[in-house]
């Protein structure tokens, strides 16, 4: 295969795993720890990058940065 193809593979295997991520979180129950993650983390955690969420979400790369910034942050302090 070569390395065109791959990449179109690669893109669409990341594609699907962030809508898996979505269509779990959806099914998630709906406690105030679940609610509070952010859509842009679970589209993250399911491999998009912040180019992909920003032209999916309608935002700036750096507005997206910022919310994944600020999670990663709230994480670390919750874990301490």
């Amino acid at each position: 295969m070569n390395t065109s193809r791959t990449d179109v593979l690669s893109s669409i295997e990341t594609k699907l795993g962030a809508l898996l991520a979505l269509a779990i979180a959806d099914r998630l129950p709906q406690t105030a720890k679940a609610r509070a993650r952010p859509l842009d983390q679970i589209l993250a955690d399911g491999g998009l990058t912040t180019v992909e969420i920003a032209s999916l979400m309608g935002k700036s790369r750096q507005a997206v940065q910022q919310v994944l910034s600020a999670g990663k942050s709230k994480t670390s302090s919750e874990s301490t």
